[in-house]
């Protein structure tokens, strides 16, 4: 199958876009990207002393944007978000239209949809960095406030510092030893 940097024809595009891209760029939008966007969110209108109930993705991305995040411009689309998720999508030779539920309509380029996903993964990548960075950086805010470093993020960094080449950190689980004593098991291959 072609790669979406160099599709053979428009045909195998658009059959990209349909099987691959859309499906894998509403689930970028509405976990990792809404997350990340959230928190920074959350934090900008309690400081504004706004409530937070109707914080959803896009209200997430527009306050993002009204604070500067300007990159998201391009890589956010609504219309698009929504055409997928609720609606329907017209293909044709030069655009992709999405439809949804409530009349609004989006007219995209299929290479503007590629951009736009690789542009969402690079932000949530860039994202889940800074968030990484904080985590590290941040120890004594975590263990003052009680709070975890996601697992996710310590056993990536057990894989950094223990992988060798004999040898590969596969995952880490807590769990309970006799007398209710904690562990961490460490699975290697």
């Amino acid at each position: 199958f072609p790669s979406h940097d160099n599709p053979t024809d428009n045909n195998d595009l658009i059959n990209f876009i349909d099987k691959e891209i859309h499906y894998n760029l509403l689930k970028l939008y509405e976990t990792p990207l809404y997350q990340f966007s959230y928190l920074i969110a959350k934090y900008s209108w309690i400081s504004k002393n706004k409530k937070t109930d109707g914080l959803d993705l896009y209200n997430s991305i527009e306050e993002l944007k009204s604070l500067g995040f300007d990159f998201l411009q391009d890589v956010y689309l609504h219309n698009v978000r929504n055409g997928i998720a609720h609606g329907k999508i017209i293909f044709s030779d030069y655009k992709i239209t999405y439809f949804d539920k409530k009349g609004n309509v989006a007219k995209v380029a299929p290479r503007d949809i590629i951009r736009a996903f690789d542009g969402a993964l690079d932000i949530t990548n860039g994202f889940c960095l800074a968030f990484k960075v904080f985590c590290f950086t941040n120890i004594s805010f975590f263990e003052r406030n009680k709070l975890r470093i996601p697992q996710s993020i310590l056993l990536e960094e057990l894989q950094a510092k223990a992988n060798g080449p004999g040898w590969k950190i596969t995952n880490c689980l807590e769990s309970q030893a006799a007398n209710n004593k904690r562990q961490l098991m460490i699975y290697a291959t």
